[in-house]
């Protein structure tokens, strides 16, 4: 009978601690929820305290380095190789003054007639190609001082290169083509040095004398420039027609 009433005693009071520990705050609840949430956490320093799994702390800290990313991105970036088929594309360049790879508009980009978006680009590391058929202007790469690789021109509807006015040297070689619409290359007036070779075919409305002097102030002297010209216009300098590539 005794042993009976000393087991319902001990059953007695493991059952009243048992009923204290259910007052203890769990994690997620009460003063933990509120590390883990709102107010003091991300006000009081405790996100900077250490990484948080998961938690608001975590999130914030990622957001704050977005936010830096895209605010040093409208001073001003470094991109990569951006190609272009569409208006939409133009949003990727927003904000580079600098790319480490080519810019590419597309042949694809058949809607596309000028570059807007483009405007604080100043140096390509590789090659600018420019082959959109619909494109009218350049002017949006006013900005643009170097390209380090090839620069190539081939766009029927072109008319004014007045948009490369402020390039100053083309690492390669300078490939202008098939632009039918082209009646002048004042736009390259600033274009002091080419590291390849040029090469002008194709421009039925450019004066033959224009790109006979762009090609002499390329270093190269009077007779060397007809190896690297034909089909423009016929005028005093002469002209001849392109023969077929083959």
């Amino acid at each position: 009978m005794i042993k009976r009433y000393l087991c319902l005693v001990a059953i007695a009071i493991i059952a009243i601690g048992c009923s204290k520990n259910d007052n203890t705050p769990i994690a997620g609840s009460g003063g933990g929820g509120d590390l883990s949430g709102s107010g003091g956490t991300s006000g009081s320093g405790v996100s900077g305290s250490g990484p948080i799994e998961n938690g608001s702390g975590s999130g914030s800290l990622s957001a704050v380095d977005a936010s830096d990313s895209v605010d040093s991105g409208a001073a001003g970036r470094a991109c990569g190789d951006i190609v272009i088929k569409s208006a939409a594309d133009l949003e990727q360049v927003a904000g580079c003054t600098s790319l480490s790879g080519d810019l590419t508009v597309s042949q694809d980009a058949v809607d596309l007639i000028g570059l807007e978006g483009l405007e604080s680009i100043q140096t390509i590391e590789g090659s600018l190609l420019i082959s959109g058929p619909a494109l009218t202007s350049v002017d949006a790469l006013n900005n643009l001082t170097a390209v380090g690789g090839d620069l190539a021109i081939q766009s029927i509807n072109l008319a004014s290169l007045g948009g490369l006015k402020n390039l100053e040297s083309v690492g390669r070689d300078l490939y202008i083509i098939s632009c039918l619409k082209l009646t002048d290359l004042k736009g390259l007036d600033n274009l002091a040095s080419i590291g390849g070779k040029p090469t002008i075919r194709e421009l039925p409305q450019v004066p033959t004398c224009q790109a006979i002097e762009l090609l002499e102030k390329l270093i190269l002297s009077e007779e060397d420039a007809s190896q690297f010209m034909c089909g423009t216009r016929i005028d005093e300098c002469g002209g001849t027609q392109c023969p077929a590539i083959t």
